[in-house]
């Protein structure tokens, strides 16, 4: 799973455009912090905000705990950015994450029912029913600090 960043703009004079007014814009540098700022987003929205980009929480979970961050770090310490100009690719490598952001169904695969327990009661059940939790995306808000971001970025440049 990953995210492309595109900028898209109206009117006469794109923001590409009177970027490369600057002669060496230093783009990789603007996309590397733009690849950190991604990936900072995400951990919050994992650890902190437990909302989807939509800004809708996320479903609850069982156990009462917070949905995609109670039990462990790994899907919130997976995640990664890659720089390729012109994009900005997150990811996230836990075995998990593509489950645990578009919901399915975990069946057992070489016996009869699924163990294991909730709140130190033993569960045994042919499927369990994982809801979407969608954490990739950009959020109105995360969309906002890419703008404050890429703005100081140039303001730097013209100091």
């Amino acid at each position: 799973m990953s995210l492309a960043l595109t900028i898209d703009t109206q009117g006469e004079e794109t923001v590409l455009a009177a970027l490369d007014r600057f002669v060496d814009l230093p783009r990789e540098e603007l996309l590397e912090g733009l690849g950190g700022l991604l990936e900072s987003q995400h951990r919050r929205r994992i650890e902190e905000e437990h909302t989807t980009p939509a800004g809708r929480p996320f479903a609850p979970n069982q156990r009462g705990t917070t949905p995609l961050y109670d039990t462990g770090r790994n899907l919130r310490d997976a995640f990664a950015y890659a720089v390729s100009d012109p994009e900005v690719r997150l990811t996230n490598s836990f075995i998990g994450a593509a489950l645990l952001h578009f919901g399915g169904v975990v069946v057992p695969k070489n016996a009869k029912a699924l163990a294991f327990s909730v709140g130190g009661e033993a569960v045994f059940t042919k499927r369990v029913l994982i809801p979407a939790r969608p954490f990739m995306g950009i959020s109105a808000d995360n969309q906002v600090e890419i703008v404050e971001a890429v703005e100081a970025f140039v303001e730097g440049l013209v100091q």
